[in-house]
């Protein structure tokens, strides 16, 4: 007979589960009690044993330890006293006395063997059984050289014992005379001190970690060992041995099944009463859940259901109120939702004729792409009218009848839009009559009727690829230009930092490309930071298109020296705003040197040019005065009885006379005036101006601050010097209607600069080198100031006038 069996379902309702997770929970609680209760157990059970352990070993090890150190001690006393030293002097007093004494002592209850040995380590009186001679008498030996006291274990099998070797000396001289040894029997004390253990307990006595004696005598497992070392009365002697207690039990079962079996009998009781009592509170809990279950069971059926009104403040009563207002305001969304698609309809037919309307009028090209077949759903009247197709047929085209991409990458572009939301890319499109133009198309997939499709926004971007091309082109030329190019050439940022450099420019300072990119550019002039700030602040105070060239000293990257020609132009974008600077740099050595050549020969030149002018103006002018001086004396010393005539001669000399001195003192200020030597340089050039500019109608002004300060000599007539060439220069060559002379301190040291408003001047012709007949003036300044520890900047443009300044870093004298 077979019977059925219906397989065991578990209660689906809310009340079951909340009585299986009340159960559940309660469940947990008591295993982590026990799993925690067990955790404490597995660390409290070491923790006590091993105190147990330790606590027996140290009063085992105490005990053990006061024996032998009694023992050892009453041997060394022995050792110390008297019958024992005159024992080995004397055989007859050995015999009456040392003899019976240890013989006496032998019968004694754990009597220690006593053996005493000459200074030569042979046996005297006594033995020392169970002991290896040989053993013996390497310990004896090592005392009696020594003279300290030696303790060690003796090892032999079955006997272990602890010997003690003590020397003997001489009363009166402290000679070692002999040694007497003495044997503990390690056993004997082990078995007496350690009998009064549990029998679940054991002990071993090691010696360096090796047990020699032990109890039980069979080796049981050990559980929770203790050490306690013995203490001997020596620092020595006390590492020689220990005790070790141990428990010969397992000591974990029994705690922890005690443990395991309360944590059992709990979970049982609290399991069975939290059963009862969560099956009533969930019964209780969800008896009008259960009404309001039901309820919206009927309302899901399509039956008209009130929800039972329930004005309990719980959760379940809050439930019940919800439900009614949402039915009722399910209702009223319901009228509200037709009424709103109704809108939506009309708002979407006006949005599609919006769109339609957008499209067909935008002057832009607009195409509307199936994103799979590629073909062209939709086209307004700008993409015919860019295309060259007629509107109808274009609207029937594929887009690879008018783009040059392959349809693999068409395909490609179309998945990726639809992926990512939308593209941007540029292409080539053909035009109806074969004439390739490039486009800038904008992607974005939209709905239209149900259907996926891609919107296009064309751009016809050909001028703007053209002009980029032509940029290049340009950009392509002046990379070969500053490649090649024979002057050294680099590109710098805004904060002095060299951005790029040519080859030709890494050749001229000897240092690699690589090197020099991110190098400042301070860093390869003599002058370095200093400089380059004077040099961006003089750029600052020109004119948007200032460019500046002067004479710098530049260094090679292995230290040496190198005079250029350095011309600094700062580079601007196309809002005007300063990006940066363009150095072109010179290495005008030779140059310099055919300068200093021509400038040496030039100065010889000027000097007999100097002396033959001096020669014709002594000889014009000074010989025709003393001359006529020498006529009219003549005249006078012929005439001397003609007072009158005497007179009148003397008259003409003495006018002859003064205008000798005049032309002599004219000669001398023109060599060196004297103002500068006695009144300083303020004065001279004051004087300079009185006498030589102004006579001559032109409009000059000094400004000075030095008052009646003085500079060095070699200074001053530099300063003067350069004032006198460059007002000569300005009245030459400038047409300058005013001229200005100005020489003060300012926060760098003394500037002194000479200005006109005239037509200006060519300075790379006249003063950067760079034409083929350098001015020798303009040199000779630039020398001049150069040989004063100063530099010298000519500031010109066409029609804008000249400036030289000399500035010279010196310290401010004291007023």
């Amino acid at each position: 007979m077979e019977l059925s069996r219906t397989p065991l379902r578990r209660d689906p309702s809310l009340a079951a589960r909340i009585k299986r997770t009340a159960f559940t929970l309660t469940m947990l609680t008591v295993a982590a009690l026990a799993g925690l209760l067990l955790v404490v157990t597995l660390f409290e059970i070491p923790t006590n044993e091993t105190k147990a352990n330790q606590n027996t070993a140290g009063v085992i090890g105490e005990a053990m330890s006061a024996d032998l150190r009694n023992e050892l001690e009453n041997l060394h006393a022995l050792s110390l006293s008297s019958l024992v030293s005159t024992a080995l002097l004397d055989s007859t007093g050995r015999e009456a006395y040392l003899k019976p004494f240890l013989q006496a002592r032998g019968q004694r209850a754990r009597a220690v063997p006593t053996l005493l040995l000459d200074y030569q380590g042979r046996p005297v009186v006594g033995n020392l059984p169970g002991i290896d001679p040989t053993w013996l008498s390497t310990i004896t030996a090592n005392v009696l050289s020594t003279k300290q006291a030696q303790v060690a274990v003796s090892r032999q099998p079955g006997r272990p014992a602890l010997v003690g070797v003590y020397p003997v000396a001489f009363p009166y001289t402290d000679d070692v005379i002999g040694a007497l040894a003495g044997a503990v029997d390690l056993t004997a004390v082990f078995q007496r001190r350690s009998s009064g253990l549990a029998e679940d307990m054991g002990a071993d006595l090691l010696y360096q970690a090796t047990a020699i004696v032990f109890r039980p005598d069979e080796r049981p497992a050990q559980y929770f060992p203790a050490r306690f070392a013995l203490n001997l009365g020596s620092d020595e002697a006390d590492e020689l041995l220990s005790l070790s207690v141990y428990s010969m039990q397992n000591p974990w079962f029994l705690p922890i099944a005690k443990r395991v079996l309360l944590a059992v009998l709990l979970a049982v009781l609290f399991g069975a009463l939290i059963w009862q009592l969560a099956d009533l509170a969930a019964r209780r809990i969800t008896r009008r859940l259960n009404a309001l279950a039901a309820a919206c069971a009927a309302i899901s059926e399509g039956q008209r259901v009130l929800i039972p009104q329930d004005p309990t403040p719980d959760e379940i009563g809050m439930l019940a109120r919800t439900l009614h207002r949402a039915l009722t305001a399910q209702e009223q969304a319901a009228e509200r939702l037709e009424q709103m698609v109704e809108q939506k309809t009309h708002a979407l037919s006006v949005s599609e004729a919006r769109f339609r309307s957008f499209f067909e009028k935008n002057s832009s090209v607009l195409l509307i792409v199936d994103p799979q077949s590629g073909g062209i759903l939709q086209a307004n009247r700008a993409a015919a009218a860019y295309y060259g197709y007629p509107l109808e047929r274009l609207a029937n085209m594929v887009i690879t009848e008018i783009s040059s991409t392959e349809p693999a990458r068409l395909a490609e572009y179309a998945r990726y839009t639809l992926r990512n939301g939308g593209n941007h890319l540029t292409a080539i499109h053909r035009l109806a009559w074969g004439e390739e133009r490039h486009v800038e198309v904008y992607l974005t997939p939209i709905e239209i009727q149900d259907r996926l499709v891609l919107f296009s926004i064309v751009h016809d971007i050909t001028e703007r690829v053209l002009a980029e091309k032509a940029l290049q082109a340009s950009e392509e030329r002046f990379r070969q230009a500053f490649v090649y190019a024979p002057l050294g050439i680099a590109v710098v940022a805004l904060d002095g930092e060299v951005s790029d450099a040519n080859p030709a420019l890494c050749r001229m300072l000897g240092y690699a490309q690589h090197e020099l990119a991110g190098t400042s550019l301070a860093r390869l002039f003599v002058d370095g930071e200093t400089g380059w700030q004077r040099i961006v602040l003089a750029l600052e105070a020109g004119d948007t298109a200032a460019v500046l060239s002067e004479e710098r000293t530049a260094l090679r990257h292995d230290g040496q020296a190198v005079p250029v020609i350095f011309t600094l132009t700062r580079i601007r974008d196309s809002r005007g705003r300063p990006i940066g600077f363009i150095a072109r740099i010179e290495d005008i050595s030779q140059r310099k040197q055919a300068q200093l050549h021509e400038l040496a020969t030039g100065i010889l030149a000027a000097q007999e040019q100097d002396r033959a002018k001096l020669s014709h103006e002594l000889h014009d002018e000074i010989g025709q005065s003393l001359t006529a001086l020498k006529i009219t004396l003549k005249r006078a010393q012929s005439d001397l009885a003609d007072q009158r005539r005497v007179n009148s001669c003397l008259d003409h000399g003495h006018r002859v006379l003064e205008q000798l001195m005049d032309d002599v003192r004219s000669i001398a200020h023109r060599l060196r005036p004297a103002e500068i030597d006695q009144l300083g340089l303020v004065a001279a050039l004051r004087s300079h101006l009185d006498k030589t500019i102004r006579p001559l109608g032109q409009n000059v002004t000094l400004i000075e601050n030095l008052g009646d300060a003085r500079l060095p000599p070699n200074l001053e007539l530099c300063c003067f010097r350069v004032v006198q060439e460059a007002l000569t220069n300005s009245l030459r060559h400038a047409q300058a209607s005013k001229l200005e002379v100005a020489l003060h301190w300012d926060a760098d040291g003394l500037r002194l600069s000479v200005k006109d408003d005239g037509i200006g001047l060519d300075i790379s012709r006249y003063y950067s080198a760079q034409g083929n007949v350098p001015s020798l003036g303009l040199v000779g300044m630039r020398e001049r100031v150069a040989a004063n520890g100063g530099q010298l900047q000519i500031r010109s443009a066409k029609g804008e006038g000249t400036e030289v300044v000399a500035t010279f870093d010196i310290e401010r004298p004291a007023t």
